[in-house]
């Protein structure tokens, strides 16, 4: 599993509690299989990072605290690939497919 984390203070907050609540109930998970992704800079969602993303070794699932309601291209390039997406956003999707 990888989260995704923005680079912003929601995005820095979303992660750390979906982090630290995984942790309350799964710390033996947590610490052996969870990695995140860190934005180098203002960048939100996938778009930036999917590359890295789909040449990451066994995951399983991709989680987007505070990102990604829009990023549909990238839903589809994972889905190909057998990589689920959990999105977790405040923000409103422009469609739903």
């Amino acid at each position: 599993m990888v989260v995704i984390v923005d680079c912003d203070c929601d995005g820095y907050t979303a992660a750390a509690i979906f982090i630290n609540y995984l942790h309350d109930f799964f710390p033996a998970y947590v610490e052996n299989n969870l990695i995140y992704y860190v934005h180098d800079s203002k960048q939100h969602g996938l778009s930036d990072c999917i590359d890295w993303v789909i040449n990451t070794e066994n995951l399983g699932l991709v989680v987007c605290p505070d990102s990604s309601s829009n990023d549909y291209h990238e839903h589809k390039c994972l889905k190909e690939r057998k990589i689920n997406v959990l999105v977790l956003d405040h923000h409103d999707a422009e469609k739903i497919s």
